[in-house]
């Protein structure tokens, strides 16, 4: 979680004014009786109010609370706020995905329609999908770019196809 914590303060500095704004009126928002903090029943009743259920647990509560106050002050929702943004959760199982995730390929460029697995569930192979190709979100992102070689996406400076091709010539040698 520290990870994402200066992230999420990078992702904050970073941002746009109205970006800004947006993940203040978030935080006034859950902060209900106005005392700058928000407690537990704040933040279940923020959740529940806005249909982000997945998040609505006392253990999810309790990883953003840096200081184990029982109170999220601005930057631990600031934690939250980037969370939400940024994370999502799994197409078949629902559950909210902090790490690396696959990805369809052919849906990713439809936010609305893309289709996001935790590696547990693309691992079971059991997802049902229009489409086959799905991609960790890292390889999706390198697929992205665009490269004349696949030398130049590990950034080698060599001939990486050659190299793999005299590695499995010498592998059929033997």
């Amino acid at each position: 979680m520290d990870e994402l914590r200066r992230a999420s303060i990078t992702y904050y500095n970073t941002s746009t004014s109205k970006e800004k704004k947006l993940a203040r009126k978030v935080f006034k928002a859950m902060d209900t009786d106005g005392d700058g903090r928000v407690g537990v029943a704040e933040f279940s009743n923020f959740l529940s109010k806005h249909g982000l259920k997945r998040f609505n647990q006392l253990n999810f509560f309790t990883q953003l609370d840096k200081d184990n106050n029982g109170y999220l002050d601005f930057d631990e929702v600031l934690l939250f706020y980037y969370i939400v943004r940024t994370r999502p959760g799994c197409d078949m199982c629902g559950t909210l995905i902090m790490g690396m995730y696959y990805s369809c390929v052919k849906c990713f460029s439809k936010a609305a329609d893309s289709c996001d697995l935790c590696p547990s569930c693309h691992s079971l192979g059991t997802f049902k999908h229009r489409h086959a190709e799905f991609l960790d979100n890292y390889a999706l992102l390198r697929k992205q770019r665009p490269s004349t070689s696949t030398s130049e996406a590990f950034g080698l400076g060599m001939d990486l196809g050659g190299l793999l091709t005299d590695i499995q010539n010498g592998c059929n040698q033997m």
